[in-house]
């Protein structure tokens, strides 16, 4: 069976890393803050407009108001990283 797992580990993907560095800014709380205040403010805007005026993804904004699939929220995934959060 050596032929079979020479075969397998040929038919592999290979990662090669990122290919494009990120664009966006990483999530930190006052960017958090600053984002639901706008949105309390101005709650008509469109998510892909609040998503550009903060250069950040317009998925990113949908996590920060709503929280993310899991339950979870963007302070808890601060949190998890060592980061304070008020």
């Amino acid at each position: 069976m050596p032929e079979l797992r020479q075969i397998a580990d040929g038919m592999k993907r290979r990662f090669f890393g990122r290919v494009a560095a990120t664009s966006a800014q990483p999530i930190t709380l006052p960017l958090i803050k600053r984002v639901r205040r706008y949105c309390k403010t101005y709650p008509t805007t469109a998510q892909r407009v609040v998503a550009r005026l903060y250069g950040i993804d317009q998925g990113r904004v949908n996590e920060i108001l709503h929280g993310f699939r899991d339950g979870s929220s963007w302070e808890d995934k601060l949190k998890a990283r060592g980061q304070r959060v008020k």
